[in-house]
């Protein structure tokens, strides 16, 4: 393998890499959906007047919660968009714009009567510099959002934790829940029968 096909190979695996740091925020948001759904429903379901400080752990647990939560959802937004200002990624010209070059070097050597095999190996030498440019560039950039992505899915951990741990004063709540009363009006109705119909 030659230098520039190594350059090249790297270029398309930062390109793959792109592609997969695009995808990778499926998973998150399908936790994230039911993290949501989650604290909806302890919190709808918990009793607050029973005990104090009870109540208290479980508001705590449930603030943390939703912190990390929308940490989470704000890295989440990084990684997958830059919040609104997209990712830049850097490509080779148009081929159009390439073959131009091709052929304005060519016509340049010929003018000046040069060997055709010192146009050859400059045009190598440019798409050689270009591959690395690309390469660091997208590198760079894939690195910040891997990182993006690796701090959103720890904040998710945190915030599941948290909502676990909630589930702890949840249940205590739950046990100790009074029952509610519910009043059940009998209402006796007989049917009166006309016992002069009756022979």
């Amino acid at each position: 393998m030659n230098k520039f096909d190594f350059y090249k190979e790297l270029y398309f695996q930062e390109i793959s890499r792109k592609d997969k740091l695009d995808n990778s925020v499926s998973t998150p948001i399908t936790i994230i959906s039911a993290v949501i759904a989650s604290i909806y429903f302890l919190i709808s379901n918990f009793e607050f007047n029973i005990e104090i400080i009870l109540s208290v752990v479980f508001l705590v647990l449930m603030g943390l919660t939703i912190l990390f939560l929308i940490i989470s959802i704000i890295q989440l937004l990084i990684l997958y968009n830059n919040l609104s200002s997209g990712h830049k990624y850097s490509y080779f010209p148009f081929v159009t714009d390439l073959d131009k070059y091709d052929s304005d070097l060519q016509r340049y050597y010929e003018e000046i009567g040069e060997d055709k095999n010192l146009e050859h190996l400059e045009y190598q030498n440019y798409l050689k510099s270009n591959t690395i440019k690309h390469v660091d560039f997208n590198t760079v950039t894939n690195d910040s959002r891997s990182l993006t992505l690796y701090k959103s899915k720890r904040n998710i951990l945190f915030t599941l934790l948290f909502l676990f741990l909630s589930l702890i004063p949840f249940g205590i709540n739950y046990i100790n829940k009074p029952e509610k009363i519910k009043k059940i009006e009998l209402i006796n109705s007989t049917n009166s029968l006309d016992t002069d119909n009756i022979h």
